[in-house]
């Protein structure tokens, strides 16, 4: 979220399955860490593709001259607000980090790339199985879709009937955008 990269970075913004860190340092206080955090949440929304979530997982750098207990008391605020702010267009990981900085091989560091490693795994299987997912979806509902040739448009609501209604998942997130 530092305003000098926010130019030179948003090309990688748009990328539909994109897993992106915020650095925050861990002696902020909660207003201005959650400006940064929020920040960069709405830098993603605003450059996103429609349909697009990305992935944010919060690490904190300066763990080894904070406050941990404060700065993690801080930072799990932070991170339930911007949960709630950006559901549906960025999700924010509950899990954050906390990094000893002065090492760089900590137990937090591990933690962070078999975290990293495991998102990416979860992404890929995702980005895999969406023509299995799509496929039976689209058998069942062109058909009733073509059943009125007449109708070039469908309600966006009647749509999300007959997708959910086939794959069990809501269509709608909570403010009524369209995953």
């Amino acid at each position: 979220s530092q305003r000098p990269f926010h130019r030179t970075h948003t090309l990688f913004f748009n990328e539909t399955n994109s897993i992106n860190i915020m650095m925050v340092s861990g002696l902020l206080d909660k207003f201005t860490m959650l400006k940064q955090c929020r920040h960069g949440a709405a830098s993603l929304r605003a450059a996103s593709r429609p349909g697009a979530i990305h992935v944010m997982v919060i690490v904190v750098s300066r763990g080894d001259v904070c406050d941990r207990d404060k700065t993690k008391a801080i930072t799990q605020g932070v991170v339930t607000q911007l949960r709630s702010e950006f559901e549906g267009h960025v999700d924010i990981q509950e899990r954050f980090f906390l990094l000893d900085c002065r090492k760089s091989q900590s137990t937090e560091m591990v933690k962070l790339r078999r975290y990293l490693s495991q998102l990416k795994k979860e992404k890929l299987e995702t980005v895999r199985k969406y023509p299995s997912l799509v496929q039976p979806v689209t058998k069942k509902l062109l058909p009733r879709l073509r059943k009125d040739p007449a109708t070039k448009l469908v309600k966006k609501t009647k749509l999300a009937g007959l997708v959910e209604s086939e794959v069990s998942v809501p269509v709608f997130t909570s403010t009524g955008d369209c995953r």
